[in-house]
């Protein structure tokens, strides 16, 4: 389990740092739960509109309170391999 969490949380970081292999969603993502987490309006630049409109996920307000601690996308990254891979066991 140790193994199988950490390959995939190398594999996420080394294409978020290395490869750049993200598209549009996850920078208008975090750029949402910033604003959330920061209690301001999440309206996404990347869109054009107001980000919830388009995208209506409740977690992102769950996401933006761990986020407040450390704000960096490795954070939704690791979170979102955390609450993915727990699943599939």
């Amino acid at each position: 389990l140790f193994i199988y969490f950490t390959y995939f949380a190398a594999l996420n970081y080394f294409s978020y740092e290395f490869l750049n292999l993200f598209d549009r969603d996850f920078p208008a993502n975090v750029q949402a739960i910033w604003k959330l987490s920061e209690g301001l309006y999440p309206y996404a630049t990347i869109f054009q509109k107001h980000y919830l409109a388009d995208h209506w996920w409740p977690i992102f307000w769950f996401l933006s309170l761990p986020y407040k601690l450390f704000p960096s996308p490795l954070t939704i990254l690791f979170l979102n391999l955390l609450l993915s891979k727990s699943n599939s066991i």
